[in-house]
């Protein structure tokens, strides 16, 4: 990683956020509903600033893999403004994912084989669109996605040949504006950035394992946003519609606040992703079946029932 270039992403997405918090309080406010974990109206679409930072970064660099996310990021914004379809958010990401396939590492590699399985190629893409989601489905209180996405695009960096530091620095600024209590909120403009980025390094990485790796460093959020979309369906819900049974959201509903919740996920990202460093993929499992538990533990003793609705 480059300190210099984290520096310039934080001065950069700080400065811009307060000269441009005003305009969101007027154009992009989130106003609560049942759902909501806030109970006052605050704006939102402040991911604009750090995905416009990265992507304008990496284009002076020579770098334009970062048009590759713009197309999803635009969606995001519209989506924030105006509200779309959950169709056309699906198509959109199917697309972007089916993109970013076609143009990785992992596709050259693997040309014909993905050519030739047409089901192994469904389930990559499939995959990338979940992880988009997953990311969109965990931004849900102060602080936690864009404080788990510091560690791990500091984890891709220092892994990989990719550089992130731009990024990583513009989180961290945000993440002042974001920290409970939040006075701006990413919007799907962030999560989809940041899904669609993270997804491009997965399928950029140099080796199925390490393609593995760096998905199992959003291990504490994908495994709740995946046992959520199973316990749903198993009960009959509308997997697609909208909710607050996430572990993380019965978390701040039951025995921890805001601040307490995304520490326990950001320092189980932190330690996953540590875990490979460190040690390699084994331990990163390791560290994995350990979370795992814990989230069963939390689940037990601190979080608000499943089956009770708030929605």
């Amino acid at each position: 990683m480059k300190i210099i270039e984290i520096i310039i992403g934080f001065i950069f997405c700080f400065l811009i956020l307060i000269k441009i918090i005003p305009f969101l309080k007027k154009y992009f406010l989130d106003k609560p509903n049942a759902r909501s974990s806030h109970y006052i109206p605050k704006p939102k679409s402040g991911g604009l600033v750090f995905a416009l930072i990265a992507i304008f970064y990496n284009l002076i660099s020579g770098d334009f893999n970062a048009l590759k996310v713009l197309p999803i990021t635009i969606v995001g914004f519209i989506d924030d403004k105006s509200g779309l379809s959950s169709s056309f958010r699906l198509i959109s990401q199917f697309l972007t994912c089916t993109f970013l396939l076609f143009n990785s590492e992992i596709y050259l590699a693997n040309q014909y084989f993905l050519i030739s399985s047409f089901l192994f190629f469904i389930f990559i893409v499939l995959s990338g669109m979940s992880l988009i989601n997953f990311c969109n489905f965990m931004d849900g209180i102060d602080g936690l996605l864009a404080g788990c996405m510091v560690i791990i695009f500091s984890g891709i960096s220092i892994i990989s040949d990719a550089n992130y530091s731009i990024l990583v620095g513009a989180l961290i600024a945000f993440l002042i504006f974001n920290w409970s209590p939040s006075k701006l909120f990413m919007g799907d403009v962030g999560s989809y950035f940041l899904g669609a980025t993270f997804v491009s390094a997965i399928y950029n990485a140099n080796s199925i394992n390490t393609s593995i790796a760096i998905t199992l460093f959003s291990f504490p959020l994908i495994i709740d946003a995946f046992i959520c979309v199973i316990m749903r369906f198993k009960t009959g819900q509308n997997i697609l519609s909208a909710h607050d049974l996430h572990l993380y959201q019965r978390l701040s509903r039951g025995k921890l606040d805001h601040q307490n919740v995304s520490l326990i996920y950001i320092f189980s990202t932190l330690s996953i992703v540590t875990s490979y460093i460190m040690g390699g993929l084994k331990y990163e499992i390791i560290i994995a079946i350990l979370l795992l538990f814990l989230g069963f533990l939390l689940e037990k003793y601190y979080a608000v029932s499943f089956n009770n609705k708030f929605n």
